[in-house]
């Protein structure tokens, strides 16, 4: 039983490797990687990142609010750019893709909560 149960684990992985969405989201995430105005973006927003930290030990509400701005001006570049875009698109079709089959799963065997409570 249980190397049939492996040998199913297994065939599923190979599945899930061949999926047009699994595909294509290594795809964009190779041009992405390859894009250099994409890695300049990015380090544009980690440096964006370490200069709010770095305002908010200040606690000078000015600079704390020049770096905020900075910050989503970098993120907002990023994510706006072509092959980041693509590749955000294709990640969330295949994390859609993984909430199903989590679900499909584990959802039995989840607690259900409805508004805090939980379900009787």
């Amino acid at each position: 039983m249980e190397e049939r149960i492996e040998k199913a684990i297994s065939e599923f992985a190979s599945l899930l490797k061949e999926d047009a969405r699994v595909k294509a989201l290594k795809e964009k995430e190779a041009l992405m990687m390859e894009d250099e105005e994409a890695i300049h973006l990015a380090n544009r927003l980690h440096e964006a990142e370490e200069a709010y930290s770095l305002a908010i030990s200040t606690n000078d509400k000015k600079e704390i609010d020049r770096a905020k701005k900075n910050l989503h001006q970098a993120k907002l570049a990023l994510d706006m750019h072509p092959s980041v875009k693509a590749y955000n698109e294709a990640f969330i079709a295949v994390r859609d893709l993984y909430m199903q089959i989590d679900d499909l799963f584990f959802g039995p065997y989840r607690k259900k909560v409805i508004s805090g409570k939980d379900e009787k």
